[in-house]
């Protein structure tokens, strides 16, 4: 007899999970904002943030001889900026961006003054 019980029970809180699972998928599809990747300023996309001060102070060149020498920035940002072709971004909040850009003979941002 208590073992029915409990396998009622255990079903009753698998369907309680599963209701409670779809709707918070339907949630999600209706509006896609609240995905929290999408909420935290559309990590991996430009942002309204890009601005003057979008420039790279830690250029970083590879050891070829020139002009075949590949840069890249190694400054970390709090948002992918706008003169940034590939970017990624970590999850923390706020998030943590890298311009994976790779240009030849020179840093694929603007240097900072």
């Amino acid at each position: 007899m208590e073992l029915t019980n409990q396998k009622m029970v255990v079903k009753v809180a698998l369907l309680l999970f599963l209701v409670g699972l779809s709707a918070t998928v339907e949630a999600v599809r209706l509006d896609p904002s609240l995905i929290i990747s999408q909420v935290i300023n559309n990590i991996g996309e430009p942002s309204a943030v890009s601005a003057a001060s979008d420039c790279c102070s830690a250029c970083i060149c590879d050891a070829r001889l020139p002009p075949f020498f590949l840069c890249g920035c190694g400054d970390t940002f709090d948002h992918c900026p706008a003169a940034c072709n590939q970017c990624v971004c970590t999850k923390s909040i706020p998030p943590q961006c890298h311009c994976t850009d790779r240009t030849q003979g020179r840093c694929p941002l603007t240097p900072c003054a």
